[in-house]
């Protein structure tokens, strides 16, 4: 009788699954699986395993240090005239632009 109403009960879900899953989209089944259940109230479950995952497959820390600071503003190459031009800057409050 248990397994009769959890089968009559999960018929809509199903239902809805498979027409999710019949649409044309660019992504695999997994993927699109997953986004089906976190629109439909699975998306605590879907963070866990997702946090599990990547707690597990985590890259490794560290790498090669900086030896230097990368070159930005006006010291990497960029004049005044080619960061303040006049293009760059809003038109003023109160200007009023001509109309042809």
């Amino acid at each position: 009788m248990i397994l009769l109403a959890t089968v009559i009960c999960l018929i809509p879900a199903g239902v809805s699954y498979v027409s999710a899953m019949m649409g044309r989209y660019n992504v695999s089944l997994g993927i699109e699986s997953v986004e089906w259940l976190r629109n439909h109230g699975g998306n605590g479950l879907v963070s866990q395993v997702e946090d599990w995952y990547y707690t597990l497959n985590a890259p490794s820390k560290g790498g090669p240090p900086l030896l230097s600071l990368p070159r930005v503003g006006v010291g990497a190459g960029l004049t005044p005239a080619k960061w303040l031009a006049p293009s760059a800057w809003p038109i003023r409050i109160g200007h009023r632009a001509s109309s042809p």
